[in-house]
């Protein structure tokens, strides 16, 4: 009977500290890299100095870059789980979620459509 008490406390042991684990946001020492373009969808033109928000998905954390004037931005997060979230005047905004590893490289390709609310006002 005490072998299985033992055995008992052992995997409850194991598991709560998985779950602690996986529960706990995990800041690696080595960053990595979301890197993107942002373009007009209708004819690929790029868009300038769009803002890039990005929240990390336990709320522990936010970052924001911007697009440079050829659409590109790069930007180094902590690894983990992020809502991008994309955004320029007179375009629809873009979301989206992202995986980034510890040392690796993420690319996303972000094509807007133009606000149709904006264009039937004008």
């Amino acid at each position: 009977m005490k072998p299985k008490r033992v055995l008992l406390a052992a995997l409850a042991a194991i598991f709560l500290w998985h779950f602690i684990q996986l529960a706990s946001p995990q800041s690696s020492p080595v960053p990595g890299t979301l890197n993107g373009t942002v373009v007009y969808g209708y004819d690929g033109a790029p868009i300038r100095m769009t803002s890039i928000w990005i929240h990390e998905q336990l709320g522990k954390a936010n970052f924001a870059t911007q697009a440079d004037s050829s659409g590109s931005f790069s930007i180094q997060l902590p690894a983990g789980h992020y809502f991008v979230l994309v955004g320029s005047p007179g375009f629809a905004p873009y979301s989206t979620t992202v995986w980034i590893k510890a040392g690796k490289l993420k690319k996303l390709a972000v094509r807007l459509r133009a606000d149709s609310a904006i264009l039937q006002n004008n």
